[in-house]
């Protein structure tokens, strides 16, 4: 009997041994859970905005937003860590109070413009991580109040500073901010960007900080003013995802953007 119960004993101490391994592995060693990254538009083929962040992080999946009926907007966000707003059309100028300059401006789409501002207003009240490339930068800086130039080379005299003809990509040096987000990113005060936009900001929304300028004195890259208790926001007017130009920088604002995401999904009831 002794020795019946020694062995039940023992027998015992190896199943409760076992069980806590099989605990222990699955919190230790559990598949981490993929990102769900809301697009609002991606392109087709090449330099698309979703391989750039998975040059970064493999684990991720995405929602082209562009593909969706704006009724299921806010549905389809709220199964997102992130919202990343991409470049594109022209924003209608009516949008921030210059009706009469639409013929500086290039075609237009009121449809997108529609479900990304509702995109942006949502994301925010969710506090869902948020980044802006092109004219993302501009749609959050009108979303949030601010207005934008029509057109760069009329309104500053840029010339082909920030785009090359009508459509040519080009590459200038951003000069970098001290002690903002962005510097803090990059480590530095300067990097060379990929660039191909005739808009940018004029006016800039009272919520936001300039982060970094061109030498014509453009904003490029924005961020909270107050930053406690909102969304994290990054905004840049160039163009990270343009692989061929972008710089060994793009991957920094990929890692960022990512590591945003993961700590919002992180901080969410199971």
């Amino acid at each position: 009997m002794f020795i019946q119960n020694n062995l039940k004993g023992r027998l015992l101490l190896v199943l409760i041994i076992f069980v806590a391994l099989l605990v222990y592995q699955y919190w230790h060693f559990k598949p981490v859970e993929p990102l769900n990254i809301a697009l609002t538009y991606e392109r087709p083929a090449e330099n698309k905005y979703s391989n750039w962040l998975l040059n970064s992080n493999k684990n991720l999946r995405f929602v082209n937003l562009s593909k969706i009926q704006h009724s299921a907007l806010q549905q389809t966000i709220d199964t997102c860590d992130a919202l990343l707003l991409t470049g594109g059309d022209d924003i209608y100028p009516g949008r921030y109070g210059k009706e009469a300059d639409t013929t500086s401006c290039g075609p237009f789409n009121h449809t997108r413009d529609s479900l990304e501002f509702d995109a942006l207003s949502y994301a925010l009240k969710k506090k869902l991580p948020v980044m802006g490339i092109c004219r993302g930068i501009q749609l959050i800086n009108v979303g949030l109040g601010g207005t934008l130039s029509t057109d760069l080379p009329t309104d500053r005299g840029s010339k082909e500073l920030h785009r090359i003809g009508k459509e040519d990509w080009t590459r200038h040096r951003v000069t970098i901010e001290p002690n903002t987000l962005l510097y803090g990113i990059f480590g530095t005060d300067t990097a060379t960007v990929a660039s191909n936009h005739h808009q940018g900001i004029d006016q800039l929304s009272a919520e936001l900080i300039p982060l970094a300028y061109t030498e014509d004195g453009l904003i490029e890259a924005v961020g909270w003013k107050q930053p406690e208790g909102k969304s994290k926001l990054l905004a840049v007017q160039w163009h990270p995802e343009w692989a061929s130009l972008a710089g060994k920088d793009a991957n920094l604002l990929a890692k960022y953007f990512i590591n945003s995401a993961r700590e919002y999904q992180q901080q969410q009831p199971d």
